[in-house]
């Protein structure tokens, strides 16, 4: 008997010791009445994502700076109908996004964590603060987005602005990839962040097992963040050229 309450004793320890599966949460952020901006506070676990959505209008500026515990927690910003796209990743720019906005609709503020934050039960807290200022316009506005602050980009479209197109493949949050076509004898690079600037955490071969995190479009190629099947330690960011659909 003994050893039966021993060994059940054992399995509640193993069973609570797993980390719990991603959490998804999403908000409406509303300002206060007479208001241009709020602040608004939050935690994550691991894998968990939480989003905040913003309705702004083409034309006016959007600034969010964050604030947090773990310097690998960052946000994304997604336009209006911006399926596999962004446009502003943290994870490459930092945690300040300042842009003239070039759709009317509703923004995403999607706030992630990577690397060992991502894979630990321990909670990050941080702050966002959002603000919308500005007069809306039907027209093309100048979009100047604020990487840093000494570096801006500025672009001045002439025809509607729209998002970069998903790519053909259909990427769901959750799903599984396989790395394939590949050249011969030739390896797929796993990095820290969505390009080829950012260090490589390893290298796996043709037929490796992916679980999906996220997809985004940058630098006109797609990237996809990715965590080996059965292991949460090799995580990271794969082209995803390279990466078929199961």
């Amino acid at each position: 008997m003994r050893k039966f309450l021993l060994h059940l004793v054992l399995i509640c320890a193993t069973i609570l010791a797993v980390p719990a599966w991603a959490e998804n949460t999403r908000q409406t952020v509303r300002f206060p009445s007479g208001s241009t901006g709020t602040t608004v506070t939050g935690a994550l676990r691991g894998q968990d994502v939480a989003d905040y959505v913003l309705n702004a209008s083409a034309g006016q500026r959007m600034v969010v700076t964050m604030n947090a515990d773990r310097a690998t927690t960052y946000f994304n910003v997604i336009p209006p109908g911006g399926t596999g796209t962004v446009l502003f990743n943290g994870s490459v720019y930092g945690r300040s996004f300042s842009a003239t906005l070039p759709r009317t609709g509703a923004y995403i503020i999607r706030v992630y964590q990577m690397g060992s934050a991502a894979t630990t039960s321990r909670r990050t807290q941080f702050t966002l603060n959002m603000s919308i200022t500005g007069r809306a316009t039907t027209q093309n506005p100048s979009i100047t987005i604020t990487l840093s602050p000494s570096a801006t980009v500025t672009v001045t479209p002439t025809t509607p602005v729209t998002p970069v197109p998903a790519p053909v493949q259909t990427r769901r949050p959750g799903s599984y990839v396989t790395v394939a076509g590949l050249p011969r004898n030739d390896t797929l690079n796993i990095r820290t962040g969505p390009s080829t600037r950012d260090p490589v955490v390893a290298a796996v071969s043709e037929g490796r097992l992916f679980k999906l995190i996220q997809c985004l479009t940058t630098g006109g190629q797609e990237w996809c963040e990715v965590e080996a099947y059965n292991s949460r330690t090799l995580r990271g960011w794969a082209a995803g050229r390279y990466l078929s659909n199961q």
